[in-house]
């Protein structure tokens, strides 16, 4: 640099980012679920105090909000295809 330039060093951390706000967010929706599983029970323990012969079915469909929040009837199609399954 004897004519008094200088150095720009670039480089992109949109994967680093990306991977810290992974690290944060995904413990946070474990404990979530786990305190949604827990208060399920909770919830049909009080509704069924006396042990009985129960069949539920519980699921998790990825990406469920994006079909429920513009369409409901596209929802009600998709679990109708769920159920049948």
């Amino acid at each position: 640099m004897e004519q008094g330039g200088s150095v720009a060093v670039i480089e992109d951390v949109t994967d680093q980012r990306e991977a810290e706000a992974a690290s944060t967010i995904w413990p946070l929706r474990r404990a979530y679920r786990s305190r949604q599983r827990v208060h399920f029970r909770e919830r049909v323990e009080r509704i069924l105090p006396q042990p009985r012969e129960v069949c539920g079915c519980v699921t998790d469909l990825d990406q469920f909000k994006q079909v429920t929040t513009p369409r409901p009837p596209a929802r009600d199609m998709l679990l109708r295809a769920v159920a049948e399954r």
